[in-house]
């Protein structure tokens, strides 16, 4: 039987009998069904302002279609009367990593940088006046890397109570993790996503001993296989240099899972990919050829409830052509490794 769907059926079967799966699952309907109700109201009386704006961005076609892609409206978009309620959402506590992995969407092996907790603190109070996430994800880079995650997830924990909260990581800095933040991880009730990346004995020892030390803890992880589902954010010129794709924007949007918003800066994107290719840009880690994405206006905290709502919804944005119509899937390669090699 093919990889990838040995795979799926491996982490949905993981999903349905997970111990938390039927806590999550009527919460989800809770949250995503009757305290959307009013937002539902609320939208529909809105609709005529929102299609409004839609036509001006000449996007008056996304709409419906971008509600059909987020599983329906209400479950994308609501309200608690005071907080917009929405899908998904993430923060990058560091952008630096300890991989290099080649195509990486963060771009890792270009990109570092880590935000201070007190200002990370600042970004969350902040926004978590605005809205509630379904699903808040702590990624980057690697998350294990910042010096004051422990604060950083009781912070988040304390904002949004409810709130599903998951932690990605590539495992490999779990053995000599500090065991404040593990207790931090089990007390916030966070659950892991351990991504494994390669697939050589070295790198299975060292990633085994990290998901071990999660068993000790009874903290609950899943394991990604992206050696088996890894695939290009980027092309590469012929010197090696990060380039976008030419794509159809309305294909590249159809396509892509990638619609999560992000905090940076104590602003919000409407996707987490196009704020990692915008910060790789402003760095001057890639080139000119990125430009495209600076034109991409994200929320910033004084914004009205109703531009909240539409941001959300602008569907398929010019920028999305820096995407590829469909993904090409590959083995990841381990930059520094292959530059040892070298030497």
């Amino acid at each position: 039987m093919n990889t990838r769907i040995i795979h799926i059926l491996s982490e949905t079967f993981r999903y349905f009998f997970s111990k938390n799966f039927f806590r999550n699952f009527f919460y989800n309907i809770y949250v995503g069904r009757l305290t959307s109700a009013g937002g539902v109201a609320r939208f529909l009386l809105q609709r005529k302002s929102v299609k409004r704006h839609l036509k001006s961005q000449g996007q008056e076609q996304t709409l419906f279609s971008s509600m059909t892609v987020n599983w329906l409206f209400p479950f994308f978009v609501g309200t608690n009367r005071k907080r917009v309620l929405i899908r998904f959402l993430e923060v990058w506590p560091t952008i630096s990593c300890n991989l290099r992995c080649e195509y990486c969407g963060a771009f890792s092996p270009l990109m570092k940088g880590t935000v201070s907790a007190e200002e990370m603190i600042y970004w969350l109070e902040t926004w978590s006046k605005k809205i509630v996430p379904l699903n808040f994800a702590f990624s980057g880079g690697e998350p294990l890397l910042h010096p004051k995650l422990e604060t950083i997830l009781d912070v988040s924990r304390r904002c949004w109570s409810q709130t599903r909260l998951e932690l990605l990581t590539n495992g490999l800095l779990l053995p000599k993790i500090r065991t404040e933040v593990l207790e931090s991880i089990l007390r916030n009730n966070v659950q892991v996503l351990v991504t494994k990346h390669f697939d050589y004995s070295e790198y299975n020892e060292k990633f085994f001993a990290g998901v071990e030390i999660l068993k000790q803890f009874g903290i609950v992880y899943s394991i990604r296989r992206s050696d088996q589902f890894w695939f290009k954010y980027y092309q590469l010129n012929h010197e090696n240099r990060p380039v976008p794709f030419e794509s159809d924007s309305c294909k590249a949007w159809k396509q892509c899972f990638a619609k999560i918003g992000v905090i940076q800066d104590n602003e919000l994107y409407y996707c987490g990919l196009l704020g990692h290719m915008i910060k790789a840009r402003q760095a001057g880690v890639i080139g000119t050829e990125w430009d495209v994405t600076l034109s991409h206006r994200p929320l910033t905290p004084d914004c009205t409830r109703e531009e909240l709502v539409q941001y959300l919804y602008q569907g398929v944005l010019k920028e999305c052509g820096v995407c590829a119509e469909k993904y090409e899937y590959i083995v990841p390669q381990e930059l520094s490794r292959l530059k040892l090699k070298e030497n």
